[in-house]
């Protein structure tokens, strides 16, 4: 009998060291802005608006936000491709209320105008999901 629970007590150790793994294996995160500048790639300039921060729709209509994408973006042409450059943690930005932003920039291939540069603010706001409060390219 002692031979027989030394045995099951073992599988359940094996089992456990197999699925432990796979519950506790971190997950990729993805890139928030990325998939914001999926909306903007698409030209989805009303769904970005909405999934940007607060302080960014304080600052800017709906329809200012649209017609600015529409002026400065499209000429652009699509991206074909895009590379993160820098990403680092900032708490004082000019023009911005002092707090905890992620900037990133990326390094993005545009159809008709060659490489530039894009950068995205993100901050997390009360509902722990980050999300853009600026937008840059040049």
């Amino acid at each position: 009998m002692y031979l027989t629970m030394s045995r099951i007590l073992l599988i359940g150790l094996v089992i456990l060291a197999l699925v432990i793994p796979v519950f506790a294996a971190p997950q990729p995160e993805r890139d928030s802005a990325v998939d914001w500048l999926t909306l903007i790639d698409t030209q989805r300039f009303d769904q970005s608006w909405n999934e940007s921060s607060a302080f960014l729709k304080e600052h800017i209509t709906q329809a200012q936000w649209a017609k600015t994408l529409t002026d400065q973006r499209l000429p652009l042409g699509k991206p074909t491709s895009r590379t993160i450059v820098k990403k680092e943690f900032q708490y004082q930005i000019p023009g911005i209320p002092t707090g905890t932003y992620e900037l990133k920039v990326y390094r993005t291939t545009f159809a008709l105008k060659g490489e530039m540069n894009e950068t995205v603010i993100m901050t997390r706001e009360s509902d722990q999901k980050w999300r853009p409060i600026a937008y840059y390219i040049k």
